[in-house]
């Protein structure tokens, strides 16, 4: 499902998103994230935006982003960082990548 279906575009809204990594990737998305998230916030309207390593599982990866508005997730896509980023999940990403779309309360 795309997310402009389910967000209206001026509404804020959370995604978390599951990256796992292929055996010995996790070194390279991890590298990668840290730049990644460095700039995204730095970017206007985005409230928070991180990524988290399983303790358990290196090779799995939570991101979590929440944006003020679908227009500015758009716009953060089309930034060189998010290409990096999806160069560096091209090379060493794993199958059964999963987002979850929330809005948070009140809205």
């Amino acid at each position: 499902r795309r997310i402009e279906a389910v967000i209206p575009q001026r509404a804020p809204f959370v995604l978390f998103v599951d990256i796992p990594v292929k055996a010995g990737g996790a070194g390279t998305m991890k590298d990668v994230a840290v730049q990644v998230q460095a700039a995204t916030l730095l970017e206007p309207r985005s409230v928070k935006y991180g990524y988290h390593q399983d303790v358990d599982a290196p090779g799995s990866f939570l991101l979590f982003e929440w944006w003020e508005s679908f227009a500015a997730m758009d716009r953060h896509v089309g930034l060189p960082h998010f290409a990096d980023l999806m160069r560096a999940f091209g090379a060493v990403g794993g199958g059964g990548r999963s987002v979850g779309v929330y809005r948070p309360l009140p809205y």
